[in-house]
């Protein structure tokens, strides 16, 4: 079985990745409607969500990191912010997964309860492109307030972040592969 072979990290990136892009490729060509994609999507979360069960209770390595996963507000799309929460979770790293719509507001709490988290967000549809300037200043105004709470911004409107919008405590990352590059493997797999 090709899961034996390359493994769920494997299947994701090089199965489901490339289907689910076919998918947008063909609702936006009117091909086949939001009920298909939502059903595609769902159950690939399902999944994603058994086997992040399978990781989320080996030893994680207490490095005094922590990274919290959430979704801007209004942002549903929440299949990548989750296979990321696995990936992390399988490098022993410790993570508070918040999931979709988060209001910037509710996360300065997570300030007083981990050293210096690094916050990760992951844009699909929200904010939308001419918001994003905005949502990264408000990051650091409500959120960050010192340069050393990080946050980390991948998805498909981060590509469209222009370089002179990231402020210094802020990192625009092409996928998740590329996160996963930046993190210490915490624990042996």
């Amino acid at each position: 079985s090709v899961l034996k072979e390359v493994g769920f990290s494997g299947v994701f990136y090089d199965l489901f990745i490339p289907f689910l892009e076919e998918l947008g490729y063909l609702w936006q060509s009117k091909t086949i409607n939001i009920a298909h994609e939502h059903f595609i999507s769902h159950l690939i979360k399902q999944k994603v969500l058994i086997n992040l069960e399978s990781v989320q209770y080996q030893n994680v390595k207490d490095d005094g990191k922590v990274y919290v996963l959430f979704l801007p507000e209004n942002e549903m799309h929440d299949l990548g912010l989750l296979f990321l929460n696995y990936e992390l979770l399988k490098k022993g790293c410790k993570t508070i997964y918040l999931g979709a719509s988060m209001v910037l507001d509710a996360l300065p709490y997570f300030n007083s309860k981990a050293t210096d988290p690094t916050y990760i967000t992951y844009i699909t549809v929200q904010p939308i492109e001419k918001e994003l300037p905005s949502f990264l200043k408000k990051f650091n105004r409500k959120v960050a307030k010192k340069e050393d709470v990080e946050l980390w911004v991948l998805g498909h409107l981060a590509q469209k972040i222009k370089p002179k919008d990231i402020q210094s405590n802020q990192t625009v990352f092409k996928g998740i592969s590329e996160v996963i590059d930046r993190i210490p493997q915490l624990i042996e797999s």
